[in-house]
């Protein structure tokens, strides 16, 4: 069975002894599949559409799952799933799936570079090498994209937004937000009905 963040991990072996957990994101045992969160879901999905449909389908599907980049980024390049599955280091992939399983209480680097077996210098030169941003950056952007989504898809109150993706207050989470979007959180769904009509005329 695949675990999530440490914590998790030792209450699991201590409810059921006889389970073996892996630290991988997901785990495909036979005719059991077990996953840690969103991400490692979706990478679970693909390899099972890749060993049962082929490489053919895999390829369609992936590259219509692209990572979002944020504005503040100059000219940052696109990268599609299945690139990224194809190169990122097995480590590092471990460590964004429980970055992205755990956006409302996030994971201290040092503990996450633990968890994987690696210090925290090794788990920042991982970063700079393939994402070519430290693991704080990109674990602030994921908590970043994951509440514009929620408010632009969802009634939650700012405040709800914030804590639920990791910030410890509203005021700092407007901060964080506006740097990167360039546009306050509360004019998310201000603006949008503007956006609309200005594309209906």
């Amino acid at each position: 069975m695949s675990a999530a963040r440490p914590g998790v991990a030792g209450d699991l072996r201590e409810r059921f002894p006889g389970i073996a957990l892996s630290p991988q994101p997901y785990v495909l045992d036979r005719d059991r599949y077990t996953a840690v969160g969103g991400s490692a879901a979706l990478e679970l999905m693909l390899q099972l559409i890749g060993r049962n449909q082929g490489p053919a389908l895999l390829g369609a599907i992936s590259e219509t799952l692209t990572f979002g980049q944020l504005r503040s980024d100059p000219a940052p390049p696109r990268l599609t799933l299945r690139d990224a599955l194809a190169s990122a280091h097995p480590r590092l992939q471990e460590v964004i799936a429980l970055m992205e399983a755990n956006l409302e209480e996030p994971i201290d680097l040092d503990e996450l570079a633990s968890f994987v077996e690696l210090s925290r210098r090794q788990l920042e030169r991982l970063f700079q090498k393939y994402l070519r941003c430290s693991p704080s950056r990109y674990y602030l952007k994921l908590r970043l994209l994951r509440a514009r989504q929620l408010l632009r898809q969802t009634p939650l109150p700012v405040v709800q937004v914030a804590l639920g993706c990791g910030f410890l207050s509203a005021q700092n989470f407007s901060k964080c937000y506006r740097e990167h979007f360039g546009i306050a959180p509360s004019n998310e769904r201000l603006d949008k009905p503007q956006r609309c009509q200005a594309a209906m005329h």
